[in-house]
């Protein structure tokens, strides 16, 4: 009986993780593990918790804060709001599938709109147009593959 009960509880906790794991989503356009564009950090600290890691600088765009978590960076460029999300993480997918590990072919497959270039020598497929205040969402590809994918706000100065 005992052997049953410590079955069941590892069972119930499989699914629990299993269930979380089906929850990771990226919404394009919108935002990645549910956090979303234009989010306070206030607000991203109460979803996720506090940061392993924070780093600041300044880049093309001005000054910059990014909360690195495990499976999700978030940027906040010269406001205190989110602008930029970035995954590399394979457990993060799109509703229809998408993220990281996938092929080109499938990105055109199975997101409507996308397109897909090669920009500075990098291939990249893009939904949104990138001028400044716009949001996109860009697969980045490497080999064929998505590599990391990035939802955020076309800022003044440099892409997302």
């Amino acid at each position: 009986m005992r052997v049953l009960r410590r079955l069941t509880v590892l069972l119930a906790g499989t699914l629990l993780l299993a269930a979380a794991d089906g929850e990771a989503t990226i919404i394009v356009q919108q935002g990645i593990a549910g956090v979303e564009l234009h989010m306070t950090k206030s607000q991203v600290r109460s979803l996720l918790g506090e940061p392993p890691r924070i780093r600041a600088g300044r880049n093309l765009a001005g000054p910059f804060t990014q909360f690195v978590y495990p499976r999700l960076t978030v940027e906040f460029q010269r406001v205190p709001t989110v602008t930029a999300l970035r995954t590399s993480s394979r457990l993060e997918r799109t509703p229809t599938g998408v993220g990281v590990g996938s092929t080109e072919a499938q990105v055109q497959r199975r997101l409507p709109h996308v397109a897909c270039e090669t920009w500075s020598g990098h291939r990249q497929c893009i939904l949104g147009k990138v001028l400044p205040g716009r949001t996109v969402t860009i697969f980045a590809l490497r080999s064929g593959r998505v590599s990391n994918i990035i939802v955020g706000v076309v800022q003044e100065g440099r892409s997302p």
